[in-house]
Parts: C-alpha cells; structure tokens; sequence
C-alpha cells in the first residue's frame, strides 16, 4: 500500500512540458531479470520504476512489447491501468516494432527510454 502512495505523490508534480516515451523490450528486460535474480519467476515493480524514470516529466506513451501471442494479464492490466499503455505481442523479436515506434515518436516526445537487456538498440541510440 505504501508503494502505491508513493507513486501517487510522484504524480502530483509532474512537469507537462517535457513528455516521456518509454519502451520495453520486454522480452529482453526479463532474459536479464531472470538472469540475474536467478529466478524465473522475478519482475520489474512498473510502480516504482517508471515514476524514477519520468523524474516528474509527462508521460507520452509506454509501449511494451513482447514475443508470442501471450503477454500476462496481470502485467497489461497493471500498465494500462496506472500509465495507459500499450502492450503489445510481436512476432519474433520486439526489436523491430519499437525500432519503428521510436522512429515515429521522435519528433513527439522529449526523451525516448529504451528499456532493454541487450545493445540491439545501440545503433537506434546513435542515430
């Protein structure tokens, strides 16, 4: 319950004018998770990561895609519910859907967070 009082007074202050995009590559985020708490069964705490992330800027859009045509329910209510966004399965890699919605989104946003647990997006960063 803490946590979810921590988030919203994180809220209250947001600065509108810069906007946010975060996009996850959610297979990759959790490879490395998984990898590293050496536990399948390890997530991301959304409610606590994605207000650090924002450091009180507006939140644009937050995609997060993954492989397969099973995404958890848990994890799309939880998005949608408290960041409206979108989650999206992919076939094959999520690489190249948030490749392109970060190529669309460029123009519209401040800052574009890739979240990943590999460089595939190196190139996307350089460029």
């Amino acid at each position: 319950m803490n946590e979810i009082k921590e988030v919203s007074s994180e809220l209250e202050n947001i600065v509108i004018s810069q906007t946010v995009a975060i996009l996850v590559d959610g297979d990759n985020i959790e490879r490395s998770i998984h990898t590293e708490a050496n536990d399948t069964n390890t997530m991301l705490n959304f409610d606590i990561l994605i207000p650090k992330l924002l450091a009180n800027r507006g939140l644009s859009r937050l995609v997060y895609s993954r492989e397969g045509k099973h995404i958890s329910n848990k994890i799309q209510m939880r998005l949608h519910n408290f960041y409206h966004d979108s989650v999206r399965p992919c076939h094959n890699s999520a690489a190249i859907p948030l490749f392109i919605y970060a190529i669309q989104l460029a123009n519209k946003v401040d800052t574009i967070i890739m979240m990943s647990g590999d460089s595939d997006y190196i190139e996307l960063v350089r460029h």
